[in-house]
């Protein structure tokens, strides 16, 4: 028998055993497989992470001539107050209305004998060659010898006031996502201490961040949340000229109006 019969009848016998269905999702692997390894051609993969290519950040800038003032979370072991002051070149703005923005610190329920307050910004903003700093005083009634001892500071939390507050009600499915809010719990955190004045300039970053979904992996284009967030630097000086019974000031000042624009990027 001569190789040429043999080929035609294995190939006839092909055509006889092998289903239509399973040469189409033969196929169908094929072209699958060309599909993702063209998609790869167009990322940078710097790594992988849960089957997914690592993000590349895309960075751009802007220059803001509004930023909305911070969230901020006071924690102390003590019992104390907040006044604040808000005092702009051109804007005005009262004591009065500064405090309806404070949620004076009361004992806590879930922590023991420790007592917590907030600043809500609800709108308070810091305008360029105008409102650039805010003033906080915290006095503490009674304050003794025996409480400084063994004084830990006031614990302050920042977080950017237009995005989602991982301290407050705050859901996220996405573990992505979620991962990098929670991350931000610990990022501008600082203890303040008696008599001192606490500094404490800001800046602001936005971005865009990719949720994580299993086809990605095949080149589809995720969806976006948008996550802006603070950055910080404190400084530190002796309190002068404070008030009777002043444990400490803290200022926030804006220290660049030039905001960082971050997009994740397949």
């Amino acid at each position: 028998m001569k190789p040429r019969q043999v080929l035609e009848i294995f190939a006839a016998a092909q055509r006889r055993t092998e289903p239509k269905s399973l040469v189409i999702l033969r196929a169908f692997i094929a072209i699958l497989f060309f599909i993702i390894l063209i998609c790869y051609m167009f990322v940078q993969i710097e790594d992988v992470r849960l089957d997914t290519p690592i993000f590349s950040i895309v960075q751009s800038h802007e220059e803001e001539k509004v930023i909305p003032m911070p969230n901020v979370y006071f924690a102390y072991d003590h019992q104390f107050t907040i006044s604040c002051q808000i005092n702009g070149r051109i804007t005005k703005i009262s004591q009065e209305v500064c405090l309806t923005h404070i949620q004076q610190p009361v004992l806590s329920s879930t922590d023991d004998q420790t007592y917590k307050g907030t600043f809500k910004s609800n709108g308070l903003k810091f305008i360029r060659s105008d409102i650039e700093k805010i003033d906080f005083i915290f006095t503490v009634n009674n304050l003794s010898n025996e409480i400084l001892a063994d004084d830990l500071g006031i614990e302050i939390r920042i977080f950017d006031s237009e995005a989602q507050d991982p301290l407050d009600k705050f859901k996220e499915t996405n573990i992505h996502v979620a991962d990098i809010f929670s991350s931000l719990i610990d990022l501008n955190l600082y203890h303040l201490f008696s008599q001192q004045h606490h500094t404490v300039e800001l800046g602001r970053t936005k971005r865009k961040i990719a949720k994580e979904f299993w086809w990605n992996i095949l080149g589809i284009p995720p969806t976006f949340v948008d996550e802006t967030h603070i950055n910080s630097h404190l400084e530190v000086h002796p309190l002068l000229g404070a008030p009777a019974n002043s444990y400490s000031k803290l200022t926030f000042v804006m220290r660049t109006w030039r905001v960082p624009l971050e997009k994740e990027q397949k």
